[in-house]
């Protein structure tokens, strides 16, 4: 925030003010409905600040020269802006670039609180004194772009500066026409955007741009070259596979609270039960089988903190394995394959002369993929991150383990939120937490029902053919009966009354029930 001067003090601290409140509410609107209770620390840092502004005569470059509808006044004060307000308020036919054909009118124009040079910061302040409008463009490496647009669309009086800088001198210049001063650069367009500088054959397209480009701050739009008018995918190095994945879930007691009665004549949120961590389930899955390990079940204390730990754990085995890259296998069919290809299998470029071929492979199998180009083949590495993937991890999990992942202060954390309560994603150290419901958005009942049985690799590890046909469907879970570790100890099952689903609001069925006393 810039303090030009006491009078605009109080107006630029109501403003900061301001924006401070709307970020407040629309947290509270995004988020999960927390109330902002105090500020408990307020930093203001100040410093000098020195706005661009126009000073004293400057040349006008070569490529305006001969450019009839620009004005460059000749002054030696700082008084450029002023002078060039006049000299489009009182035009001269006569040497227009003249000072002394405006010093008459030099007390017209209210410049109170006004410095000299004037930087393009106290305009605003000019324009509502003296309900006069100005567009500021620069002009930079022969490119003009919008430096200042005006608020003050229905002024009587409209002016347009180009504002030039010369080492540490800078000078403004008028513009007579901006339309004709911009369709020199621009072939066949007549009426221009002053927010983006586009142009437009015919007034009534330019009127329709308007409405949205003007919502924007001023912009200079740059459009590529012929060269450069394809965009391509080039980050090969993102097709790879990352070689090793942990998938998750976690199981909490529903542990009721007691509350107060609710006041039927008033809205309110009334808690019911907490859901406390009593276990976890995990297994690294590799593209190499012989680095899956068998699924980790834990239930017992600290049970979020203890999963976050095992992670940890797993990732730096993962690392060491990672580390020690296998060399090359190569069949002589794989040879021949590598003498006779004329394609890059990365990028799927052809090799050309100049280009280097070799042979790529995978370093934790050692098995030969394809002929690459050197550079393709040096970037295309694998992922330095391991997914975890746990369905539903932003509705329900993440809550759970977000509880104990600041306890590691050596890792880095870092998140994309999707509000205040809920992330896309999230990572400790390198491991990377997703959402497998944020790309595959049915119940995980659903979703083993649409696979065959034989999809069930890892799974059929574990289980036999019998036990297979009684666990690929939702299981039995009396969530509200499983409040406490002891219930984990009852050798029968609760009875159909206990098992009472709150999402449902329902009793199991005792097609369910009967189906659970098989498991």
């Amino acid at each position: 925030m810039q303090l030009p001067n006491d009078v605009d003090l109080e107006h630029n601290l109501n403003d900061a003010f301001q924006k401070i409140f709307g970020s407040c509410e629309e947290f509270i609107r995004k988020g999960s409905g927390w109330v902002l209770k105090r500020v408990i620390k307020l930093e203001i840092h100040v410093a000098n600040y020195s706005s661009v502004g126009g000073s004293s005569f400057i040349p006008t470059p070569v490529t305006f020269a001969r450019h009839k509808t620009l004005i460059n006044i000749v002054n030696d004060d700082d008084k450029c802006f002023l002078w060039f307000v006049l000299a489009f308020l009182y035009p001269s036919t006569f040497l227009p670039q003249r000072v002394s054909n405006y010093t008459q009118y030099e007390n017209d124009l209210d410049m109170t609180g006004m410095s000299y040079p004037t930087p393009v910061s106290q305009i605003s302040k000019f324009e509502r004194q003296n309900q006069i409008s100005v567009n500021v463009f620069g002009y930079e490496d022969k490119d003009i772009f919008p430096m200042y647009v005006t608020k003050m669309r229905e002024s009587q009086h409209h002016v347009n500066l180009l504002f030039l800088r010369e080492e540490e001198k800078s000078h403004y210049c008028l513009i007579r026409d901006l339309n004709t001063f911009l369709s020199r650069t621009k072939k066949n367009k007549s009426h221009f955007c002053h927010f983006c500088l586009q142009g437009f054959t015919r007034h009534d397209l330019l009127e329709e741009h308007i409405k949205n480009c003007s919502r924007h701050d001023p912009q200079h739009v740059e459009m590529p070259d012929d060269d450069n008018c394809l965009l391509k995918f080039e980050d090969y190095r993102k097709q790879m596979k990352a070689p090793f994945v942990i998938y998750a879930d976690f199981e909490a007691y529903v542990q009721p609270l007691d509350t107060c009665e609710r006041d039927s004549n008033s809205s309110s949120t009334t808690k019911t039960a907490r859901f406390e961590p009593c276990g976890f389930g995990y297994q690294v899955v590799c593209m190499d089988d012989k680095y899956t390990n068998s699924p980790v079940i834990y239930r017992g204390t600290d049970v979020t903190k203890t999963f976050l730990q095992r992670l940890l754990e797993e990732k730096s085995k993962i690392k060491d394995i990672l580390n020690q890259a296998k060399p090359m296998v190569l069949t002589p069919e794989e040879q021949i394959e590598f003498e006779k290809s004329n394609q890059c299998h990365i990028c799927g470029k052809h090799f050309t002369e100049k280009s280097k071929r070799v042979r790529d492979h995978c370093h934790l199998t050692g098995k030969f993929r394809g002929a690459a180009h050197d550079y393709c083949n040096l970037k295309y590495k694998y992922p330095q991150y391991v997914p975890v993937i746990v369905h539903n991890l932003r509705g329900y999990d993440s809550h759970l383990i977000c509880q104990s992942i600041g306890l590691f202060k050596d890792q880095d954390i870092n998140c994309i939120p999707n509000n205040a309560e809920k992330y896309i994603s999230y990572s400790l150290g390198n491991l990377r937490f997703i959402d497998s419901f944020q790309f595959m958005p049915n119940s995980l009942e659903t979703l083993t029902g649409n696979l065959a049985e034989t999809s069930f690799k890892q799974f059929s590890k574990e289980f036999s053919i019998t036990e297979k046909k009684l666990l690929l469907r939702k299981g039995v879970y009396p969530y509200k009966y499983i409040d406490c570790e002891a219930k984990f100890a009852e050798t029968e099952l609760p009875s159909l009354g206990c098992i009472y689903s709150n999402l449902r609001k329902c009793d199991i069925t005792e097609e369910d029930h009967e189906y659970a006393q098989k498991v």
